[in-house]
């Protein structure tokens, strides 16, 4: 039941232990990314030093530098200079999060986890020791820094191609909710909304679509106080909508396309020809996951 690997979660996130890796998985009627962060919001009210931030490893692209800087936003830090490693990102934490007088507590999320199969293997096994690299980073601490990983998938994480030989973690399954569980989920999402780092303001979820002009409509509506065009909303739906018809998944594809346009060219409304945005460049994660998928199926 997907009542008793939420009570196996919050037993696990709530003691710090030596586990640095959890793994949960389970289909997006689920409610596993919902549930994670929900735990870790609860730990937050606990505890004042207790942190997480989520990153969606499907938005990055395949890049390190990209999930590092997701990292760093989320938790938003600011840094001078480039910080582009895993050691490097030891360092960085180890000096603006890890203090001698505030021990603090961070998770880290890492959400639609089968896309990191399109990093480095190498890259992957350094990444998930980061617990390990920050106390090397510092010998000289007193303390130990608190820090993990919960990962998030659909897929069980030995299913991943390549990443079961990178580390085992604990892994938790999370079945279909009943409908008590479902009543639940609505609440929560309800009740929590997401939160834009780059305006402040709570971000909306949307619901799953039931079809095209539904899920366009949706997001139109959400990304209004964007100033995102409706033609841009409907043209980067059409585009995913065959490969992922999860409207909150779409929604920060769309962020994400009018975020990297906009850093090379400027404001996307301006936008002539639609073929120009990078709708492909932030789906490659997408179809690396569905061949997966078909191939373990």
């Amino acid at each position: 039941m997907r009542s008793k690997s939420v009570r196996q979660l919050q037993s696990l996130l709530s003691q710090w232990t030596s586990i640095t890796h959890i793994h949960c998985h389970g289909t997006e009627e689920a409610g596993v990314l919902g549930a994670i962060e929900q735990a870790l919001d609860q730990l937050k009210e606990e505890d004042e030093f207790s942190l997480y931030a989520v990153v969606n490893c499907l938005l990055v692209n395949g890049s390190l530098r990209v999930l590092i800087d997701e990292l760093l936003q989320q938790l938003d830090v600011k840094r001078h200079g480039k910080v582009e490693t895993v050691e490097a990102l030891a360092v960085f934490l180890k000096t603006h999060i890890f203090s001698e007088k505030e021990r603090v507590k961070l998770t880290i999320v890492l959400d639609q986890a089968q896309a990191l199969s399109s990093l480095p293997t190498s890259t992957v096994k350094s990444l998930l020791s980061l617990p390990k690299s920050i106390s090397l980073a510092c010998p000289t601490s007193s303390q130990e820094p608190l820090i993990r990983f919960v990962t998030r998938s659909e897929l069980p994480w030995n299913w991943i191609h390549m990443l079961n030989t990178v580390s085992w973690p604990i892994s938790i399954g999370f079945e279909s909710p009943t409908e008590d569980d479902a009543t639940t989920l609505r609440a929560f999402a309800v009740a929590r909304p997401l939160t834009d780092r780059h305006i402040g303001q709570p971000r909306r979820r949307v619901s799953k679509a039931i079809n095209l002009e539904e899920c366009i409509d949706s997001l139109a509506e959400v990304l209004e106080s964007d100033g995102v065009q409706r033609r841009v909303i409907e043209y980067v739906v059409r585009a995913v909508f065959f490969e992922c018809r999860d409207a909150n998944r779409i929604l920060e594809i769309i962020r994400l396309v009018c975020s990297k346009y906009t850093e090379k060219h400027g404001d996307i409304n301006e936008l002539k020809n639609l073929k120009l945005l990078p709708v492909l460049e932030a789906l490659v994660c997408v179809y690396v996951f569905m061949s997966l998928f078909f191939i373990f199926l």
